[in-house]
């Protein structure tokens, strides 16, 4: 009896041994997986904090772009402003100059007419 009580023994011993084995290398394990998950973890809030950041130089930019959008185009209301004062003033001058060289071309006119009747009346 003391025999078989002592393979029982010897085999329980056995077993716990390899049990043990186990719970060793199942903690390696663990402690290698919460590494892996923490290394994960790190990983993936650097790629939140990234993408958080590209997101906001993203909405700078496009606000940047929308000032520059906007004086771009107060600019241009303003060249155009500038554009139809200037054809206003093209037109005042072109019809100003037009009513000179009539009134020059009646002057004129008008003092050849009267050389002609003062070189008639002298010959």
């Amino acid at each position: 009896k003391r025999a078989e009580l002592e393979g029982k023994l010897e085999a329980a011993i056995l077993s716990n041994t390899k049990l043990t084995d186990q719970a060793a290398s199942f903690q390696k394990a663990e402690v290698h997986a919460t590494k892996l998950l923490s290394e994960k973890a790190a990983a993936l809030e650097d790629a939140k904090s990234n993408i958080t950041a590209m997101k906001e130089e993203h909405s700078s930019a496009m606000l940047k772009q929308s000032e520059e959008l906007a004086e771009l185009r107060n600019a241009k209301v303003d060249v155009d402003e500038v554009l139809t004062a200037a054809e206003e003033c093209t037109a005042l001058l072109e019809n100003k100059l037009e009513a000179e060289q009539l009134a020059a071309a009646a002057v004129l006119a008008d003092v050849t007419g009267r050389l002609e009747s003062a070189i008639k009346s002298n010959t």
